[in-house]
């Protein structure tokens, strides 16, 4: 599945609030910007997390960045208010949940391995 992947192309996307899809955890929606693959590999998408919403522990192999757009993100490493960037780096792990209505904008497996 590429989505987007053609980096030789602009690409020009108008979000909306219906785009978005169920993710596998119940009141986190994505909207995929750009995808490698089905659910690994190279990804950009905005992530909408409803109140009290989570996602199960991960690791992200070739790293993760989050802008955290609206809302609180939070993880066992720390809270991250609106306006934070977060990088990951190779193969990090964590246990990512809200409180709030959040929304982020995250980019997995694109880092370099070093």
């Amino acid at each position: 599945m590429l989505l987007n992947m053609n980096f030789s192309k602009s690409v020009n996307t108008i979000i909306k609030d219906d785009s978005c899809i169920k993710s596998p955890t119940d009141g986190v929606f994505r909207l995929p910007l750009e995808k490698e693959h089905a659910e690994s590999g190279h990804t950009t998408s905005f992530v909408k997390f409803e109140p009290g919403s989570y996602f199960p522990p991960h690791e992200h192999p070739k790293g993760e960045e989050i802008v955290v757009i609206k809302g609180k993100f939070i993880d066992e490493h720390g809270e991250y208010k609106e306006g934070s960037w977060l990088r990951s780096t190779h193969f990090s792990e964590h246990f990512p949940y809200v409180d709030e209505e959040t929304l982020i904008l995250v980019k997995v497996g694109h880092l370099p391995i070093i």
